[in-house]
């Protein structure tokens, strides 16, 4: 592995985050105006596709843990996103297209957190940490979705739906190619400690992963009510939402960048709850505003950017420290807490608006759920503390052995050194 392999990591995270990028924010659409899905069938796609994206994915992700190449892994989840693109191109029967699509687009899911775990394992190889270079990787990913959405609308509006979903099918294509010609085996030649039995439930995973898909709850009900609150209920600038969730994503890279350069230093579990105190102090500001003040819901994403850009840097980042003999389940796992929270705030939206009969009600729910995620925090061990102290009370999830793969000189300056090269 040569440091020249980065541009490959970042091309290949953009193209992962771009491929969903394309299709979900229209998926509901296309749905109901090509398929004519009903409200029930529109759900029913959505969560089908997302319990299959997390049964399929954790699956995958133990497999990726032994001597299963990850660039075969992420090549096969590309294949499979574009049967998945290809059958929304052809295939006009609701009932047929929800037996096929959903599944292999399930399977494409894996690329994300295989291309996020062979970074960790390249960092660590040549900069003798990953921290800083995870960081980055997750900023390229989070541009894909500040660019791909925008794009989409306008292929969808411009040229159909047929040739969006081909575009997405493009994109996986590019994605095995890429991948197969420069995509370096970080797990070449080694073995993997992935192939014994490892336990990626314990106390601290456990109450990360629930205080994690808490935090991510509370970002899909925010986003699912915020239009309906803003147009609807407040009576605003139909085209604030989009200013809102443009300014936050944009914010969020800095922050990750940020984050993951001073992780080190000001510790991984203090930014977590750095993160919870923003996210509390967003919703808390949303609540206060004046209900006319656009320019107030625009300055409050400084808060969301700083909940999200932490969240979903160092999120990921702390399951892989817990987790470092198996970056590919320690991922998936960060992965499908997310996907969690999303299945999880439909519901809970539906039910607090049939209470209330008002989605700002919503917020207060949301603060709720972040004091509570936030206090779950204090119950995860950090991982700088674990390895420091040789703690075996992790031995079944590999963080008592990190030492094994983890170098120890040089850690420190780890960050300084790859912002230097990038």
């Amino acid at each position: 592995m040569t440091r020249q392999s980065k541009y490959i990591f970042m091309l290949l995270t953009f193209l992962t985050g771009c491929a969903p990028g394309t299709y979900l924010p229209l998926l509901s659409l296309f749905l109901t105006e090509k398929l004519q899905a009903s409200p029930f069938e529109v759900g029913l796609y959505f969560t089908m596709q997302a319990v299959l994206g997390i049964v399929i994915s954790q699956v995958l992700a133990r497999l990726s843990d032994g001597r299963l190449s990850r660039v075969r892994l992420v090549q096969s989840g590309a294949f499979f996103g574009i049967l998945a693109a290809l059958a929304m191109v052809f295939i006009r029967d609701y009932w047929l297209l929800l037996f096929v699509a959903p599944v292999c687009m399930s399977v494409s899911f894996v690329c994300s957190p295989q291309i996020f775990a062979a970074g960790r394992e390249y960092g660590i190889s040549v900069y003798g940490d990953s921290v800083m270079f995870t960081s980055v990787m997750r900023t390229f990913f989070s541009l894909a979705w500040v660019v791909a959405p925008v794009l989409s609308y306008w292929v969808a509006t411009a040229f159909g739906y047929e040739y969006l979903f081909s575009g997405t099918a493009c994109i996986f294509l590019t994605t095995i190619i890429m991948s197969g010609l420069f995509l370096p085996d970080t797990k070449e030649g080694k073995r993997i400690a992935g192939e014994e039995r490892v336990s990626i439930f314990n106390r601290d995973t456990t109450v990360l992963f629930l205080a994690v898909t808490a935090l991510w709850l509370t970002n899909n009900l925010y986003l699912i009510s915020m239009p309906v609150y803003i147009k609807n209920e407040l009576l605003l600038n139909p085209y604030l939402p989009s200013y809102m969730m443009a300014t936050a994503a944009l914010l969020e890279i800095p922050v990750m960048l940020i984050s993951g350069k001073t992780a080190r230093t000001f510790g991984i579990k203090k930014l977590m709850y750095l993160c919870g105190i923003a996210g509390c102090l967003f919703y808390g500001v949303l609540i206060a505003l004046p209900k006319t003040s656009e320019t107030g819901f625009i300055l409050a994403q400084i808060f969301n950017a700083v909940y999200i850009g932490i969240l979903a840097g160092i999120g990921m980042i702390y399951f892989q420290e817990l987790l470092p003999r198996v970056p590919g389940q320690a991922t998936t796992l960060f992965n499908n807490a997310a996907a969690t929270g999303a299945i999880m705030a439909g519901p809970v939206l539906s039910v607090a608006v049939g209470i209330t009969g008002f989605y700002g009600s919503s917020f207060g729910i949301l603060i709720i759920l972040t004091v509570l995620a936030t206090g779950l925090l204090t119950f995860v061990r950090d991982p700088s503390q674990i390895r420091h102290t040789g703690d075996n009370g992790m031995a079944d999830t590999g963080s008592g052995n990190a030492s094994k793969i983890l170098p120890e000189t040089g850690m420190e300056n780890s960050a300084e050194k790859f912002s230097e090269k990038v």
